[in-house]
C-alpha cells in the first residue's frame, strides 16, 4: 500500500514500481476544450497549433514503499489521460509538467488510497475493469470503466517498433517529441478549496519507447468527451518496461 505522511509543507509519499507494457496513446485536441478542464494557474502547453493529451496505459508491477522488497509489492493496470500543461509561479519563474484529467484503475485499495489523499487533488480516480494482453508482436489493451466517455479498445503491433513517427503525425522525429511529451517529470493537483498547489516528481528510467501501429483503436473520451470537438489522433508510443520512483510531494501557494 502507499505510505504518506503530511510534514509541514510536504507530503512524503516515497514508493517505486515498475511500468510493464505501457502505452502512450497521444491526441491533438483544441486548447480552448482544455483550459475549460484545467484549474488555475494551469495553462495547456502549445505545440504545432494544438495542446496535447497523452492517454497512459500501463501495467504497474509491484508497487511499494521504497527499500521493501517486491514480494510486498501490489500489482494493477492504470489508465491516465495526460495533458501538458504549464504556469507561472509566484516567483515568476515558468514551470511545465503533466495535469491527469481522467484516471482509472482496476485496483480498488489503489483507487481507494489515491481518493483519500485530498491534499493532492490531482483528479478523482474511477473504478474500470482493464486488460492489457500480449499475444505475439500484439499487444491488446482493453478499458471499460464505471463511468461515461472512458471506454478504450487498442490492439498494436509492437514489432518492430520504430523511432520514425506516423505520417500523419506533425512531430517530424522521436527527438522532437521528448521534450514536450515524455520528458515530463512534474505532475500538478490544484487545492482550489485551501489556495495550494501540489507538484509530484519522478524520478524515471528511459522510456525507450518506440512508435507503434494501432490496427484497431476507439478511445471514448476523444469520441464523445469533453475533448472530442477537434480531437486527433497523432500517434502512439509503447514502452516495454521502465522503473518509476516518486519524490516527496510538495506545495506551494496557488499562483
Amino acid at each position: 500500500e502507499i505510505s504518506a505522511c503530511l510534514v509541514g509543507s510536504e507530503m512524503c509519499i516515497r514508493d517505486r514500481t515498475e511500468w510493464i507494457e505501457a502505452l502512450s496513446i497521444n491526441y491533438a485536441v483544441r486548447a480552448e476544450a482544455l483550459q475549460a478542464l484545467l484549474p488555475a494557474p494551469l495553462r495547456p502547453e502549445v505545440f504545432h497549433g494544438s495542446a496535447w493529451v497523452q492517454v497512459l496505459v500501463s501495467s504497474l508491477r509491484d508497487m511499494r514503499p521504497q527499500g521493501l522488497g517486491s514480494l510486498f509489492g501490489v500489482n494493477f493496470y492504470q489508465v491516465s489521460y495526460r495533458a501538458a500543461v504549464c504556469y507561472e509561479g509566484v516567483d515568476g519563474a515558468a514551470h511545465r509538467g503533466g495535469y491527469f484529467v481522467r484516471s482509472e484503475t482496476n485496483h480498488a485499495v489503489m483507487q481507494a488510497v489515491g481518493n483519500a489523499l485530498a491534499e493532492f487533488k490531482f483528479h478523482a480516480f474511477g473504478n474500470a475493469e482493464i486488460v492489457l494482453v500480449r499475444e505475439g508482436n500484439t499487444l491488446t489493451a482493453g478499458i471499460e470503466p464505471d463511468t461515461p466517455d472512458g471506454r478504450l479498445v487498442g490492439v498494436f503491433e509492437t514489432s518492430p517498433g520504430s523511432t520514425r513517427p506516423p505520417s500523419s503525425s506533425v512531430w517530424s522525429s522521436l527527438e522532437e517529441l521528448q521534450a514536450p511529451l515524455v520528458e515530463c517529470y512534474d505532475a500538478y493537483g490544484v487545492d482550489t478549496d485551501n489556495g495550494w498547489l501540489y507538484t509530484l516528481t519522478i524520478d524515471r528510467d528511459p522510456w525507450c519507447s518506440r512508435f507503434v501501429r494501432p490496427d484497431r483503436l476507439y478511445c471514448e473520451y476523444f469520441e464523445s468527451g469533453p475533448l472530442a470537438d477537434g480531437a486527433r489522433l497523432d500517434s502512439v508510443l509503447h514502452i516495454p518496461r521502465c522503473g518509476y520512483r516518486w519524490r516527496p510531494l510538495r506545495r506551494e501557494p496557488r499562483p
